[in-house]
This record gives C-alpha cells, sequence and structure tokens, in this order.
C-alpha cells in the first residue's frame, strides 16, 4: 500500500461525527515523513455563518463540530500527531476591491488579530511509532560502604536483598544492584 506524502483535510473536521477516529484512522495510512494540512473554521465567525445561511448567501450545511485551536490541537495529539505549524488566514472573507487583499495579506498576520480570522491552516507531523517490545525498567540504588572502626568494611547488602525480593529479578540482574 503506498502512503502519501501530504493528506489535506479542508473542512473536513467539522463534519465528522467522530473526529478523534477519523484522524486515527489517517494517522495509520499515513507514512513518518508524510504530513497533515488541516484547514478549520474559527468558531467566532459561527454566527456570521448561520446568518449567511437564513439569508441564502451560503448553502446551508450540517456541521457537527465547531472545534477550538485547543481542540484541534488535543484531537492531533490522540491520533499521534505533532503540530509543526499553524497559519491564520481571511480576515476578511468578502472581496472588496483593494480592502479586502491588503487586509488578508498584511493584518491579518498580526498578533491578536490573528485570533480573529475566519480560517486556520495547521501542518502537523505523525509521531514515530513506538516499537511493539516489551517495556523495560532501570533500578538504581546507591550502595554505600561502610567502614567499621576495626578497619573491615560491609556494605549496605539489606537494601540489595531487599530489592532483589520486591521486584523478583534474576540473580544476574540482582547483582548488579
Amino acid at each position: 500500500m503506498s502512503r502519501a506524502d501530504y493528506v489535506l483535510l479542508n473542512g473536513v473536521l467539522h463534519y465528522e461525527g467522530d473526529a478523534q477516529s477519523y484522524l486515527e484512522s489517517i494517522r495509520q495510512r499515513m507514512a513518518e515523513t508524510s504530513r497533515l494540512l488541516v484547514v478549520y473554521y474559527s468558531g467566532l465567525w459561527r454566527p456570521l455563518f448561520r446568518l449567511a445561511d437564513l439569508l441564502g448567501i451560503r448553502k446551508k450545511t450540517p456541521e457537527e463540530n465547531w472545534l477550538s485551536h485547543g481542540d484541534v490541537a488535543n484531537l492531533l495529539a490522540l491520533a499521534d500527531f505533532e503540530p509543526v505549524r499553524m497559519d491564520f488566514k481571511v480576515l476578511v472573507p468578502v472581496y472588496i476591491p483593494i480592502i479586502s487583499g491588503l487586509v488578508n495579506r498584511f493584518l491579518a498576520p498580526l498578533p491578536l488579530l490573528d485570533r480573529l480570522c475566519m480560517a486556520t491552516i495547521l501542518v502537523a507531523r505523525p509521531l514515530p511509532r513506538l516499537s511493539a517490545g516489551r517495556p523495560s525498567v532501570s533500578v538504581i540504588v546507591a550502595a554505600v560502604r561502610v567502614l567499621k572502626s576495626d578497619n573491615s568494611s560491609s556494605s549496605n547488602l539489606r537494601t540489595g536483598l531487599l530489592i532483589r525480593r520486591r521486584l523478583r529479578c534474576s540473580p544476574t540482574s540482582a547483582a548488579a544492584l
């Protein structure tokens, strides 16, 4: 099965009933070097979208989700994606000669104004898959050697024996303790 270099989700997450499962299924089909491009719309624009629906300016669509930036970031993390870049676009969604181009090009990316933009473009990469091997644990215990008054030494063997019993280690691994 060939893997895509780029996967574009242009407003798709708004129509998915289970966005997390959808992202997880996409993740399974992506290579480690692939990129996911997600375009989603700001919830701040929701009332204007509804008004456009009522006025007949926009075709009425059954959006299921209006996701915030935090929601999208969390869904991506749950599906093993890491955000790489986020761009905010379209502050003026209608064409007004000269004005809409200037505002969308120069004002939309500015801090504070960028959060008012209608569309967000997020680029994410898949996180590396973990190996399916058994997890391992390392236990490090400080061993103390005490010099007695008669110049003989004794080590803290009691701690080592206790740890061996608790971890049920093999004698060779417990000897390393």
